[in-house]
């Protein structure tokens, strides 16, 4: 059986990134990916520049799709332009991004073994057993980051509430180069309250867009038929395949460590319940499970105690920001016409929301200023 003092099961980027962090701190690491790389993935693909600047290095033209500078927002029929004058995202094709950040991996040492799936996690004496459908490795500690289904997950036997879960159905749909920028120039467009409890999107890609609906698991169906309803509105071809994905949203009710075990990104639900945004989290997450995953192999120490450092520095680096999107996101729940009404048409808020999104402004500071505003601002409504 071979050995490696770390296994990270998952080649997206909270894998990528934890394994090439690993590697950078000297640790023999092997990284597994259950499909052959690059693999399609379905996901809107927008990488905001805070997951940019967290990554630490360029992706390169080959890579990033498209550059834009803001979000054209719709509310019924009202339509807004947040932008700046620098690029706040980049859309990818989750395929061709993965495959980029695993090669990062592997060029700073990893053993990349892609095409090989993680069949169970078992702590086995002084270490962890992963056994695949190929082989069985020997490892002091496991960076679980394969997503929304992790086997790594499973065999903490911890799930997510209900309230924790969202669904995303997508596609892409086809078009040449002249047609995405009379649609789209260099804009993400997101439409508010498309439906209940969620909302649509349409991102541009090189040669496609990617559309897509987001909302309650409760909503499957209606969420497919939204979207094909959205694709018509919008004058594109409906007959295409939808693919979907459920969306982790922890409220930080479960931890996301054992004794020599971590999860990370998905696997731990480290997602932005209000915008979807998963990446930058990831990323984080995986950087800090890496870190972890270092400071016990230089003390020995893989005991509980030593490996919840983990969880307590995600905490301390991203939790109250996610805490803060899920109350943002339940206060649009339940008070949607306001919301939409007052908060998305205000040029104030939405710009200091499009700083919030950037990684410039957190939740918690985005919510003290709406809360201050809000009072002037609805008076404004009443009284015009």
């Amino acid at each position: 059986m071979k050995r490696f003092d770390v296994v990270v099961i998952g080649g997206g980027p909270a894998g990528a990134t934890a394994a090439r962090h690993c590697s950078q701190n000297s640790l023999r690491t092997l990284l597994l990916e259950k499909k052959r790389l690059p693999r399609y993935k379905p996901c809107a693909g927008g990488v905001t520049a805070a997951a940019l600047e967290e990554l630490g290095f360029d992706l390169g033209e080959g890579v990033v799709e498209k550059d834009c500078c803001g979000v054209r927002v719709q509310v019924k029929d009202f339509q807004k332009d947040v932008t700046a004058d620098r690029t706040l995202f980049c859309t990818v094709a989750r395929g061709c991004f993965d495959e980029f950040l695993v090669k990062q991996a592997s060029m700073a040492g990893a053993e990349v073994h892609d095409g090989e799936e993680a069949l169970c996690v078992e702590r086995e004496g002084s270490g962890v057993v992963v056994r695949t459908d190929k082989e069985s490795y020997r490892a002091n500690i496991v960076i679980g980051a394969d997503g929304f289904f992790s086997t790594v997950r499973k065999s903490l036997d911890r799930g997510f509430d209900r309230d924790e879960v969202m669904l995303s159905v997508l596609c892409e749909v086809p078009l040449d180069e002249e047609e995405i920028c009379r649609r789209c120039g260099n804009l993400l467009l997101v439409h508010c309250g498309f439906i209940d409890r969620g909302y649509a999107w349409i991102f541009p890609k090189r040669g496609s867009v990617t559309a897509g609906v987001g909302g309650a698991v409760s909503d499957t169906g209606i969420l497919v038929s939204g979207l094909r309803e959205f694709l018509r509105l919008h004058g594109l071809d409906d007959r295409v395949e939808i693919r979907g994905g459920h969306v982790p949203v922890t409220r930080f009710r479960h931890s996301v460590y054992d004794e020599r075990v971590m999860l990370t990104g998905d696997a731990a639900g480290f997602v932005d319940s209000f915008t979807g945004e998963g990446i930058r989290y990831a990323i984080i997450s995986g950087k800090i499970a890496a870190q972890t995953a270092a400071d016990c192999h230089e003390r020995g120490d893989f005991s509980l105690p030593s490996v919840s450092l983990y969880q307590k520095r995600c905490e301390e680096r991203f939790g109250e920001n996610l805490r803060y999107a899920a109350r943002v996101k339940d206060l649009f729940l339940r008070f949607a016409d306001l919301f939409m009404d007052t908060v998305v048409k205000n040029s104030r808020i939405m710009d200091r929301y499009l700083r919030v999104m950037t990684g410039e402004m957190d939740y918690r500071s985005f919510a003290g200023w709406v809360r201050l505003h809000l009072p002037a601002l609805l008076l404004k409504r009443v009284f015009p």
